[in-house]
Order: C-alpha cells, then sequence, then structure tokens
C-alpha cells in the first residue's frame, strides 16, 4: 500500500508563571515577558542535515582541530568545550561531522549558537549544560552519557532553545531537564528525536524532566522508548504548552505533578499523538497531600493504550486522576510508518492525523485573556443590561458578519516573505514586551523589515485593514488603510506590531493602538479553522453604530460617539441567554456556521470594541479565509436583540 504522511505544525509560546501555596489561593504572575515561536514540521521530525551555506560559523572545531588553533575553518579547535568559550554574544559555533567526547560542556555565553557545521552531523558524548540566556543548540546528536549520569541536555537559564537534535542517553541518567535547582523561563524543545534516556531499573528514565519552570514550549518533538515518563511536568511547572508531539512507547507518556508545596498549573498538552506507554498510564497526574494543580488540559489529542496490564488502557490511557481536565481527545490507534524502525510519521489511514491542525489555527493570546476566558455560571447581569440591549435594538439593525468588506484578511507570513516599507501617515507602535511595553516612533514614520506576502491586500471599504502574522516569530502586524501607492510601495495610515503569543492579552493596555476599544484586529475573529472544527473557543469581537464614548475593561479607549447612560460602553461583554437550547436555534433557522458562531457568544460573549455602520461581528476576510458561500453577511441574522443580554465586566 502507498504511504501517505501528514505534515502538520504548531503555534506557541509562553505565559507568566502561576504559583500554587500550601493553605492559600495564590496566583502570582511574574514579570517575564513571554515570547512566541511558531513553525510547520513533519510529524516525524526527521532530523536534517543543515545545508551547506544555511548560515555562517563565527568560530568552528574539528575532530582533527587543536584547541591551540585560531577557531577559523583552516585552523579548527579540537573541544567544544574551546569552541564555545571562544564566543561572543551573537555568534555560532559550528561543529564538524564526527564525534566528541567531553564528559561535561558548558555553554555560559548568552546569545549565541551551538550547531553542527553545514552539510555535516557531529555526535556530541558527554554532559551537556545551557547557564546563558538566549542560547541556541541544534542539528546535532547528543549522546548525554557521562561520568556521573547526570541529566543532559540540562537547561539552567532562560528563553534557551534546542531544535532538530537526536538526543539520548541509553543507560545513562534523564535526558532533557529543564530548571530543577534554578527557575527557568521560556525554554523551546522542539522538532528534537528524544529517546532512550535513563536506565530501566532506576527511577530517573526521564526523555524530558520539567521542574520550576514558566511557559514551557514543547513542541513537534518524538519522544519514544524511554523507561520511565516520556515528559515529566513537576513540581512546579507553570503555563506551558505540549503541542503536537508524538510520545509514543514510554513507561509513562506523560505525568503532570505537584510535591506537597508546589504544583503545576494551567499548562495545556494538545494535539499530540500519546500511545503505548508500557508501565503506566498515557497521561497522568500526582499531587501529594491537598495541593492540586489546577486549570490544566489535555485535550484534542490521539490517544491509544496497549498495556499489558488492560487497566491503563482504559479512556485511551489517560487516568481518572485530579488535576487536569481532559476533553476532545480521540481513541485510536496511530497507525505509524514504520514503528519497529522508529518511523513515526503518520500513514494515510491513520485516524490520528486530524488531531494535527495547521500552522495558523491556533487560539491567538494568553489562556487568561479575557478573549480566552468563558463567562463564568452565575456571572451578574449588569444592572445597564436591558437599556444597552435596547439601544442596540434600537438602531434597527440585525446582527450581520460581512467577511467581503470591512473585515480582516489574514496573511499568514514566512521567512521567504520579502521584507518590505510601509510608510505610515500618521503613527505606529510596536508591543514586544507585552500590552503596557509601546514604543512609539514619532509622526509618520517609514516603518522597514515588514514581512509582507507577495499578494497581500487590504480588505474592501474605508477602513482598508489588513493582519500579516508571521508564524515563525510570533508575531502580529496590523494596518489601518493600508495600501499600495502607484510605485508599488506600501503606505497605510497607523499600524503596529503586537503578539498573539501568551503573556499578551488581546488589548493595548495604554489605548493608543488597534482599533476603536484599544484591542488587536485579531483579537476576537471568526476564523475559518474555527467553524470547520465546529467550536470557537474565544469571545467575539462586536461593533455597532453609537457605543458610548465610555469604555471598561478589557477596552482601553473608546471612539463611541454615543450618549453616555443609553449606550453601551466599549469594552462591555454581551452574552447570547446560556439557556437557550439547538431546538431555539433550528426554529430561528441557524445554518451550521451559525450555530458553531451562536454556541460561542454562549460561552464566551462578545465584546464591544468599534462603531461601524452596521451592528456586526468580525470574520477573517473572504479573500485569506476562503469562505464558502454558506458564509454571508446574514449569517447570525436571525438571532433576535431580545436573546442577549450584557454581564458584569471581567476583574482585569
Amino acid at each position: 500500500m502507498q504511504r501517505v504522511f501528514i505534515t502538520f505544525g504548531w503555534v506557541v509560546s509562553a505565559t507568566p508563571r502561576v504559583a500554587s501555596r500550601v493553605g492559600e489561593v495564590l496566583i502570582a504572575r511574574r514579570s517575564a515577558r513571554c515570547a512566541a515561536l511558531i513553525g510547520t514540521i513533519a510529524i516525524a521530525v526527521l532530523l536534517t542535515t543543515p545545508t551547506a551555506g544555511a548560515w555562517a560559523c563565527s568560530k568552528v572545531a574539528s575532530p582533527a582541530g587543536s584547541d591551540l588553533g585560531t577557531g577559523s575553518e583552516e585552523s579548527p579547535y579540537r573541544s567544544a568545550q574551546r569552541l564555545v568559550d571562544t564566543l561572543e554574544p551573537g555568534q555560532t559555533a559550528c561543529l564538524r561531522g564526527g564525534d566528541y567526547g567531553e564528559d561535561v560542556v558548558t555553554l555560559s555565553v548568552p546569545d549565541t549558537r551551538l550547531t553542527s557545521y553545514p552539510g555535516e552531523r557531529a555526535t556530541l558524548v558527554g554532559r551537556l549544560r545551557v547557564v546563558g540566556d538566549r542560547v541556541m543548540v541544534d542539528h546535532l546528536a547528543l549522546d548525554g552519557r557521562n561520568s556521573r549520569n547526570l541529566p543532559s541536555p540540562t537547561i539552567n537559564a532562560d528563553d534557551v532553545a534546542f531544535r532538530n537534535n537526536d538526543v539520548s542517553s541509553p543507560g545513562g541518567g534523564v535526558c532533557f531537564i529543564l530548571g530543577s535547582t534554578v527557575e527557568v523561563q521560556r525554554p523551546v524543545l522542539d522538532r528534537n528525536r528524544i529517546h532512550d534516556c535513563g536506565q530501566p531499573a532506576t527511577l530517573y528514565g526521564h526523555g524530558v524532566s520539567m521542574q520550576n519552570v514558566d511557559a514551557a514550549l514543547i513542541a513537534s518533538n518524538t519522544i519514544y522508548d524511554n523507561p520511565q515518563r516520556g515528559i515529566k511536568m513537576g513540581p512546579d511547572v507553570q503555563g506551558s504548552l505540549i503541542r503536537g508531539n508524538v510520545i509514543d512507547g514510554n513507561g509513562i507518556g506523560l505525568s503532570l505533578s505537584g510535591n506537597g508545596e508546589r504544583a503545576s498549573s494551567n499548562n495545556v498538552v494538545e494535539r499530540n499523538v500519546i500511545a503505548n506507554s508500557t508501565h503506566g498510564w498515557n497521561v497522568q497526574s500526582y499531587w501529594p497531600l491537598e495541593l492540586v494543580g489546577t486549570g490544566n488540559e489535555v485535550r484534542y489529542n490521539c490517544v491509544h493504550g496497549s498495556n499489558a496490564d488492560p487497566y491503563y488502557n482504559s479512556n485511551g490511557g489517560i487516568s481518572p486522576g485530579r488535576g487536569f481536565t481532559a476533553h476532545h481527545n480521540l481513541i485510536a490507534e496511530p497507525r505509524y510508518g514504520d514503528r519497529a524502525a522508529k518511523d513515526f510519521r503518520l500513514s494515510d489511514d491513520s485516524p490520528c492525523r486530524q488531531v494535527f491542525a495547521s500552522a495558523d489555527a491556533v487560539r491567538p493570546y494568553d489562556p487568561a485573556s479575557p478573549w480566552n476566558t468563558p463567562i463564568p455560571a452565575g456571572t451578574p447581569v449588569d444592572p445597564m443590561s436591558e437599556i444597552w440591549m435596547n439601544a442596540i435594538a434600537d438602531n434597527g439593525l440585525p446582527l450581520t458578519s460581512d467577511a467581503d468588506q470591512h473585515a480582516i484578511p489574514v496573511y499568514i507570513s514566512d521567512e521567504s516573505a520579502p521584507l518590505r516599507s510601509v510608510k505610515l501617515s500618521g503613527y505606529y507602535s510596536t508591543y514586544d514586551a507585552g500590552d503596557d511595553s509601546r514604543k512609539g516612533y514619532g509622526f509618520a514614520p517609514l516603518i522597514t523589515g515588514v514581512p509582507i506576502p507577495a499578494n497581500a491586500r487590504q480588505s474592501a471599504g474605508s477602513d482598508g485593514q489588513i493582519t500579516i502574522w508571521d508564524p515563525l516569530s510570533g508575531t502580529e502586524y496590523s494596518f489601518w488603510q493600508f495600501a499600495t501607492d502607484a510605485e508599488g510601495n506600501y503606505t497605510a495610515s497607523n499600524g503596529y506590531r503586537y503578539h498573539t503569543s501568551p503573556g499578551y492579552f488581546g488589548r493595548f493596555a495604554d489605548g493608543r493602538s488597534g482599533r476603536g476599544a484599544g484591542t488587536p484586529y485579531f483579537a476576537g475573529l471568526v476564523r475559518k479553522w474555527e467553524i470547520d472544527q465546529g467550536r470557537i473557543d474565544h469571545a467575539l469581537a462586536f461593533a455597532y453604530r453609537s457605543p458610548a464614548p465610555e469604555f471598561r475593561f478589557p477596552a482601553s479607549k473608546s471612539d463611541g460617539k454615543g450618549i453616555a447612560g443609553i449606550d453601551a460602553p466599549e469594552g462591555a461583554r454581551i452574552q447570547l441567554d446560556p439557556t437557550l437550547t439547538e431546538a431555539d436555534f433550528d426554529a430561528w433557522g441557524l445554518s451550521r456556521p451559525a450555530k458553531i458562531i451562536a454556541r460561542a457568544l454562549q460561552e464566551y460573549g462578545m465584546y464591544v470594541v468599534d462603531n461601524s455602520g452596521s451592528s456586526k461581528i468580525f470574520l477573517e476576510d473572504r479573500i485569506t479565509a476562503g469562505w464558502g458561500p454558506e458564509i454571508d453577511r446574514n449569517l447570525p441574522s436571525n438571532i433576535p436583540w431580545s436573546a442577549f443580554r450584557v454581564v458584569t465586566a471581567p476583574t482585569p
């Protein structure tokens, strides 16, 4: 049978820390901001050799070199330690192909990179420690066996990334250990093969062990045949994302835990294949004493149990333990290309193919963002609800959803997009360290280095809006009244650069950017992949003719020109009656897409974010979404205004 293999994408990033303490409920967000990293890779995570000319080597080492050399290609060093010790921030260290046996190699210089020489692959045998911030290690074979069987690689610094490595430690110790003795922020592991770590007779045979870690991204790795846990999360792992991995044949697939004083919370495990754990659950938790993690979700995974003890195969191998919720997981056999040969690509008939989303199919912003937080049951109706809803209804306009004008096209950009300049006639802002980190560029600046796809064009209508999202950097560029002049140059009235990763909450705290309410264009946007999957997991953006000049959280300003005390303020959260049923939707004649929108309006509601000539929710523009004819302006128009209410604002 011919086999066709799936390619999938991942999008993520980091969130501030959520710390739990015994005897109290305390959520403490640390000051560190997050980074976003997004990519598209093959599920096999087949390790590649860098192509010649892929990057410039600042210093070089070779098995045939000498540590008395200069580190040049003509006079390379011999040892990896000598190589990395000579780096300066911003430089790349390249290992020529061959083996490097060093009991411990420590990377301490920040903003450096250790990689194989282009066109070759090096093997480093011994413990690898990273203590310098913003270090990247990629395209290496890392055999962590060392004289003391200590974990390798060890990450004890912030913003460290390991990519496209083969990592093992057969008969040695744990492979990756993140944090443990120090707090670590925003580590990234992606596209690595992590296997055969540790000794079966010990408790330390984990592929990835995390403790005292904030905002980790573990994405698109193949983690297999480790005698203990594939991924151990705890104690004290906060706001991390485990996405798009194959976790197969480990003793236990993934565990969430605490230690009685600290508990792991607000982590998301989604769109992975977690299967065939050999002596325990595919997913489990462990919470000694009374401190249990909160906000952990295990969702949209493909799980399969094949344990010799059938007890561990129930529910696809997801334990009934406390401290996490499991939902929308598919129980199915993965059907790899060739499991015996360690080929974990999913074949054309694998039911697990459906759990992997495209590169841009992800909900933007922090999970705790007001956009991403469901309306809690029992949330009070605002005392002004009836007055405000009457004002909206008195406009005489139904709820609409125009995807053809005054909409938001979303162009997915990558490293191949040409970097272009945009001449502003107004203002441009960047927010690169959170919602309150604005940097201005004066009046009418020329902005360079914007990755604009060649086919990018603005939405029809006088607003001329456009969003350009770079999956590699997780960055959102958005412009108002975007256009191309007669010479082919890009212009706009106003614009901004923002981030869609956790740690960013979908609002400009200073009210100096974005649409009328001080929110990004991306926030609350209905996209095609959400309709395709049958669920929208965020609040929607809503505009109408005359919002009040007042505003409330999450808005940070208002462009409303309505009447205070009569019209709804920008930032008001409007909810569709949550008691309505499918029968009610059928009675209104709602189509399948309209029902999906209605359910989101019940669970998350919609925020007033702008004034508009129409009463409308915002859909991605047809020019980038590719909506079918069933998506038109009147999609939600049969939902009556009398079925809505304004609920009290979320807490900032």
